[in-house]
């Protein structure tokens, strides 16, 4: 069986609900994973059509719970906690999410059918991860682990070829000259905190979260930082929102404690910086040759966007200024990023 229908079995498998007998202000229909969230992230936003041009993910997340009894949390994930660098606490709540997503990248010249040298490769990500969370009122920590596959196998040229067609937009002709098939590793670990949280008004206030992470494996090895503000109407008790990446915060239904979010409408401006030591979609293939550009050890992200809560839903959107990510790049990249989470 290839890689990528495993891929796909597992999250399939694992983000079936799973019903057990649970506290009613918990869950009153007792499934573990409560809450879907899908991402849609394309630079059809920014009218480009290149670089970092289209991501999907989605995610299955159960609430944040201290109680073992409550949560329902799988037995091997307690074992796994307390065995992870501040993975356990029990004054900690806990919360657990798997995700399936895909990637895709190409260079500005997609009407060339030869291999634009100058430019980056054209690259596929299709992925599965797993990610523990455990929080307390002012610190969040997340490790997840991502399984993958890069190359023709993770069918980016597939799925771009639709999203063209649903579009009208021109194909990208050069997919015979992307990353060859390469199976994918990877670990995150990122930890945030609140380090403010102000009322203006009755009902509006503002918060600043920070982060700081890192991600190692065969697709990336980075560190990186960052800072969030958000002022808004019913500001939720979590910790902000993010683009596609691992290691970031999930939407689940409840914010701890059994509390339901409040309707909410909150606008946010976040900073990242990312100190990159290797980064597969630029250096190329890393166990075959390949085609690769040199790459940039410094990139800077700046996302602005607005998020608002009715009820069981959460809607968001972003937009993202990203710095060139390596020489010679030309303009800096841009896209938009979409994201909807439901409550069950």
């Amino acid at each position: 069986m290839q890689i990528k229908w495993i891929i796909i079995t597992i999250f399939f498998l694992l983000s079936r609900p799973i019903t057990a007998t649970a506290s009613p202000e918990v869950d009153d229909n007792g499934d573990i994973f409560d809450t879907f969230t899908l991402y849609w992230e394309n630079d059809i936003f920014s009218g480009t059509d290149r670089d970092y041009t289209n991501g999907l993910k989605m995610t299955w997340s159960t609430p944040f719970l201290e109680d073992p009894k409550d949560s329902k949390l799988p037995g091997w994930t307690y074992s796994i906690l307390r065995h992870i660098p501040f993975g356990y606490d029990e004054k900690s709540e806990r919360s657990l999410s798997i995700t399936l997503g895909q990637n895709i990248y190409t260079p500005q010249d997609t009407e060339s059918y030869d291999l634009v040298v100058d430019d980056r490769p054209y690259a596929g990500h299709m992925y599965l991860g797993a990610a523990i969370h455990t929080r307390t009122d002012n610190h969040k920590h997340t490790w997840e682990l991502n399984l993958g596959i890069v190359g023709p196998d993770s069918h980016a040229d597939d799925l771009q070829e639709w999203l063209h067609e649903q579009t009208g937009s021109d194909p990208a002709n050069g997919w015979d000259n992307q990353l060859k098939n390469e199976a994918t590793l990877d670990v995150f670990f990122e930890t945030k905190r609140r380090l403010l949280r102000k009322r203006v008004t009755t009902g509006t206030g503002f918060d600043l979260i920070t982060h700081l992470g890192g991600r190692v494996g065969n697709v990336a090895i980075y560190a990186n930082t960052g800072l969030e503000m958000r002022y808004g109407w019913h500001l939720p008790d979590n910790f902000g929102i993010c683009t596609i990446r691992g290691g970031c915060e999930i939407q689940p239904a409840f914010n701890g404690n059994g509390h339901r979010r409040k309707n909410s409408l909150y606008f946010f401006t976040s900073a990242e910086g990312r100190a990159v030591a290797h980064d597969i979609f630029l250096d190329g293939n890393t166990f075959r040759d390949s085609h690769h550009v040199d790459k940039e050890p410094l990139v800077g992200d700046l996302i602005v966007g607005f998020i608002f809560n009715i009820g069981r839903i959460t809607s968001s959107y972003s937009y993202i200024f990203r710095t060139r990510q390596f020489k010679d790049h030309g303009t800096s990249p841009e896209y938009g990023a979409i994201s909807i989470s439901f409550s069950f």
